[in-house]
């Protein structure tokens, strides 16, 4: 199929790169925290987790670094904005964020609701093992 020449795929679809547009122009509006943010997009923090992930869900084997570079930006944004709400919320005036903080920012959606739960669950189990082994050790 061709490309019209406005840069739309079709009748009834919008440009490309629409979704990337409105992304950036949303973060452009954080200055303080932007710069911040575009340093650590450069080091490509994230890309080598990323790539497998977005294979594994139907992406291409070879993801182009732009896709990945995207993908990165939107992880790293909605991690910055969870951090800050839950910054916000907190009855901790110490700066610091803890689990109950996060747990009441995804109270209403029930499938990161059990997720955290369900970490929250295997962090205690872990720590109870390794207690555990620990204390046989020492014996």
């Amino acid at each position: 199929r061709e490309e019209a020449d406005d840069g739309s795929r079709g009748r009834n679809r919008p440009p490309r790169n629409t979704k990337a547009k409105k992304i950036r122009m949303g973060s452009e509006a954080k200055p303080e925290r932007d710069k911040m943010h575009e340093e650590r997009i450069r080091t490509g923090v994230l890309a080598k987790d990323l790539r497998p992930m977005m294979y594994g869900f139907g992406d291409a084997k070879e993801q182009d670094p732009e896709t990945v570079e995207l993908m990165e930006e939107i992880v790293l944004d909605y991690i910055a904005d969870t951090m800050q709400r839950a910054m916000e919320q907190s009855e901790n005036k110490t700066g610091k964020i803890q689990a109950e903080d996060l747990i009441f920012l995804v109270r209403k959606d029930p499938q990161k609701f059990a997720r955290v739960n369900e970490l929250l669950k295997m962090d205690k189990e872990l720590k109870d093992a390794r207690k555990a082994f620990d204390v046989e050790e020492a014996s």
